[in-house]
């Protein structure tokens, strides 16, 4: 989990006011994605956002 925290700041330039997208598929638990989101959140980034796909009428 570190590791991400450490890319996320490495590519922001430490900048924690950054807007983090974060996207997940129909594979990934969604309580996945929210345990990323919390632990951005949590390394004192202030602008997680979810993103999602377009719905599509089958």
């Amino acid at each position: 989990m570190k590791k991400i925290i450490a890319k996320v700041l490495a590519v922001s330039k430490n900048r924690t006011d950054t807007r983090i997208y974060v996207r997940g598929d129909k594979t990934i638990n969604y309580g996945r994605v929210l345990e990323i989101m919390g632990l951005l959140s949590g390394s004192g980034f202030t602008k997680v956002a979810l993103i999602s796909e377009p719905y599509k009428e089958r």
